[in-house]
């Protein structure tokens, strides 16, 4: 009789892998207390979280992550209508009108699309809906059993009030806006994107490159664009503006007369474009690039893909949600997302004519 050890007792292979029912068998506990306590779920309590989680060390437990990646699916199939699980919060002191094409509305429409893909059911908030009352809208998201939520980027920089409580919700910000700046975030690279454009622009033969900015759009976007824009050697060229609405054009005549740009980019081209006078002998106007999508026009722009913020905002928070990361992190992360430059100045490229066979010669 053959009396070696089964092949599983062979010292030489490696142990086998420990499963969440041999932590179960170790604790104590089902093994349904032990996918909560592993996933942070806080209907196990803090006690037996604990103590599943350090036998699961002590042990050398490891996710599997196919069980994980199926275990996800079967959570999306049986999502219902009855308890939405995500929340798209816009946090603006203002509203806009319906239709608008505006940076956060495009942000709102990538994160619906992808969260539906994903198998969610994403609802949209306003906090002017709630008064501007935060706490209050948190807890209607709370009553109505949303566990994640998505805040997008503000028309005007918002402050969170203090004291408000993120324990119960998986949170990701679309903004740099949003202060203090305490969650995940998915945001724009402006900094490098700004150096890329720049670059792309001197190479094309400018050489006096400027700048328009309001001021709390600057602030806005933690003063990137500035930053870059003065690396680069253009910082003497940037004219900064209470409002964009009083810009007036004498002022912006003036200004473009003594620094002589011969490309400026603005976040409000169009607006800047109708502020500015005719070509003339005494008067040359700037190329104007544009810092925000201004799709189906003839200007230039520098599109930063804010429904790519939005769709990749909503799949960073479905993992979230799936792993129960929940309230304030200890260290807060940024994704950051690279933009593109589309230019309305060149044609597109006509397809060649294919060239016609020459006729084979007779033997």
């Amino acid at each position: 009789m053959d009396s070696s050890p089964p092949e599983f007792l062979d010292p030489s292979l490696p142990p086998p892998r420990v499963s969440i029912r041999d932590v179960a068998r170790e604790v104590g506990v089902s093994i349904m207390t032990v996918s909560l306590s592993l996933r942070n779920n806080p209907k196990i309590s803090d006690a037996t979280r604990r103590r599943v989680q350090a036998a699961a060390k002590k042990l050398g437990y490891r996710p599997d992550p196919e069980i994980a990646r199926l275990m996800t699916r079967l959570h999306h199939l049986r999502q219902t209508s009855d308890s939405p699980p995500m929340a798209i919060v816009d946090l603006s002191p203002m509203r806009l009108p319906p239709g608008t094409e505006d940076y956060c509305e495009m942000v709102r429409r990538g994160a619906v699309a992808r969260a539906e893909s994903l198998g969610y059911i994403a609802t949209c908030f306003h906090q002017l809906d709630y008064e501007g009352d935060v706490q209050r809208l948190l807890k209607v998201l709370r009553y109505r059993g949303i566990r994640g939520i998505l805040l997008l980027p503000p028309l005007r920089p918002v402050e969170l009030p203090a004291g408000l409580d993120w324990a119960p919700f998986s949170v990701i910000v679309a903004s740099y806006a949003i202060t203090p700046l305490q969650f995940h975030r998915v945001v724009p690279h402006q900094f490098v994107d700004m150096c890329r454009l720049i670059k792309l622009l001197e190479g094309r033969g400018f050489r006096r490159i400027g700048a328009v900015f309001e001021e709390h759009y600057e602030e806005r976007i933690q003063f990137h664009f500035t930053a870059a824009i003065k690396l680069l050697d253009y910082g003497d060229n940037i004219l900064r503006v209470k409002q964009q609405d009083s810009l007036s054009r004498e002022e912006l005549v003036d200004w473009i007369k003594r620094k002589q740009p011969d490309a400026l980019v603005c976040p409000f081209a169009l607006k800047l474009g109708d502020a500015l006078p005719p070509e003339s002998p005494t008067f040359r106007r700037p190329v104007i690039i544009s810092l925000r999508a201004l799709r189906g026009t003839t200007l230039s722009y520098w599109d930063e893909r804010p429904e790519e913020i939005g769709s990749d905002a909503a799949l960073l928070l479905a993992g979230m949600i799936q792993h129960n990361e929940t309230g304030v992190p200890d260290s807060p992360r940024t994704s950051l997302v690279h933009g593109v430059f589309h230019d309305a100045t060149m044609p597109p490229e006509k397809a060649k004519p294919a060239k016609k066979k020459k006729p084979a010669k007779k033997k």
